[in-house]
């Protein structure tokens, strides 16, 4: 299957089509830490850097924004944690997500707080 099948398909199943959404560009939260936003924007050159591609704050249809998506990649949703621990995000965000999503992608936790190394993305 070609990867942009796989987008077309993901973004079909997944993504509210209401929102404009911009490929491999970085949107940022205001409300986010610093250490947030400069995770995210370590995060999204990664995936650059190998060539695949990305979205930053897609409102997902079960109204879930996950921090970046990419359609592509081992694990396509992706969420950093600045503010909140692991167990927080499992509590009160992961619930929120579609259960295929929770049972056979799971979500990249990726810790805005810890020093960076691009293998946690793979």
């Amino acid at each position: 299957m070609s990867d942009q099948k796989i987008i077309n398909d993901f973004f079909r199943k997944y993504v509210d089509s209401g929102f404009k959404t911009t490929k491999n560009s970085i949107k940022l939260n205001p409300g986010h830490t610093e250490a947030h936003k400069r995770r995210i924007f370590d995060v999204c050159n990664t995936l650059l850097n190998h060539g695949i591609p990305f979205w930053t704050e897609v409102r997902l249809k079960c109204s879930c924004i996950p921090d970046v998506i990419a359609p592509t990649h081992v694990t396509p949703f992706i969420e950093i944690l600045s503010t909140e621990t692991e167990e927080m995000f499992r509590t009160l965000k992961l619930p929120k997500y579609p259960v295929e999503i929770r049972e056979n992608f799971g979500v990249k936790l990726v810790f805005a707080n810890e020093p960076y190394s691009e293998k946690v993305l793979f």
